[in-house]
């Protein structure tokens, strides 16, 4: 039987392991890694059966705020890449027209894509965009998700991104926050165009 002089050992040794244990694991964690990222996933028999012509690119949505007078601009930086990597893209003028009138979800946009006899609608959305380190060192964090479907609903590609790093330089002579903000939110949209699959022809 232990007694009290050896149960106050015991804890305490066992406190100590406890303790080198979790700093140890605390030292092995892998940094968050920085820059962009996003994860593509598509469907690749429909893709093949299915050439990607005339898109429309529905207005980008978000939550946050200090993003949403900026998404105009993310959505025709969309566009242009799509338009620079030769897919045919739908007028934005009537995409905006078309998500005022009938709303700004995903089925609205399906409807959108139907009356405007498109081939596939890009729905796309920032879930989070934290600019702590914007005016000081150009860096934000942000995530969001985006989907292609086709006029039935059927997933083409989808996947996910997230930034953790620089999306302004601040050598580039921008200055004012809302100048960084929008130089931002483009150079984002521009880098997530690229991750987008090739245009296929029929």
């Amino acid at each position: 039987m232990r007694t009290l002089t050896s149960n106050t050992q015991w804890a305490w040794r066992n406190l100590l392991f406890l303790l080198v244990s979790v700093m140890f694991l605390s030292s092995c964690r892998v940094a968050e890694p920085r820059g962009f990222f996003a994860d593509l996933s598509r469907t690749d028999a429909e893709v093949r059966v299915f050439p990607l012509d005339d898109l429309l690119v529905w207005p980008i949505q978000s939550q946050e705020a200090k993003l949403i007078p900026y998404l105009d601009a993310m959505t025709r930086e969309i566009r242009r890449g799509l338009i620079q990597s030769q897919y045919s893209v739908l007028s934005h003028r009537k995409a905006v027209e078309l998500a005022k009138s009938l709303g700004k979800g995903r089925t609205e946009a399906l409807e959108a894509l139907r009356r405007l006899k498109g081939d596939g609608v890009l729905v796309i959305s920032v879930d989070t965009w934290d600019e702590r380190g914007l005016e000081s060192l150009g860096r934000v964090r942000c995530q969001g998700k985006f989907v292609l479907l086709s006029p039935e609903g059927n997933v083409l590609w989808q996947g996910r991104f997230r930034n953790n790093g620089v999306l302004v330089d601040r050598d580039s002579g921008v200055f004012s926050l809302e100048d960084l903000r929008l130089e931002a939110a483009k150079n984002l949209a521009r880098m997530l165009t690229k991750k987008f699959p090739p245009h296929r022809i029929r």
